[in-house]
């Protein structure tokens, strides 16, 4: 189970092998000098690379990342220990995508809740 923000980067790196490279790139402003990160950071690097990959990336993967998403959001409601993740997921993931070709074309995958919150911000045309 993702419970904090090292799970969800081990979980991005696991199933997006791809992504590890961009985000130990230099290019990523999101990990400070000493290697820390928070979620929020995560999260926004993870939208870019999904944005970016999206076609690359298949069916299976991205039913699996919207259903882990959907849980964490579901779950933080009785869970505050999972708020951060579910916030960040929200305003740096899914707000992020909602103005993008990609989140537009992943709406199908979305659970109630987070097309709920997603809708609220897709502008993509």
């Amino acid at each position: 189970m993702i419970k904090d923000k090292e799970t969800l980067l081990s979980y991005f790196i696991k199933s997006f092998p791809n992504f590890r490279e961009q985000w130990e790139s230099e290019n990523n402003y999101n990990i400070t000098e000493d290697g820390t990160f928070t979620v929020a950071g995560l999260c926004a690097e993870f939208s870019q690379y999904y944005i970016d990959e999206y076609s690359l990336i298949d069916q299976r993967q991205k039913s699996e990342l919207f259903d882990i998403i959907e849980n964490i959001l579901t779950s933080s409601e009785m869970n505050r220990d999972l708020l951060d993740l579910s916030h960040s997921l929200k305003s740096c993931f899914l707000v992020n995508i909602s103005q993008a070709e990609a989140g537009d074309l992943s709406k199908s995958d979305m659970g109630k809740k987070m097309r709920k919150f997603f809708d609220e911000w897709h502008v993509y045309p």
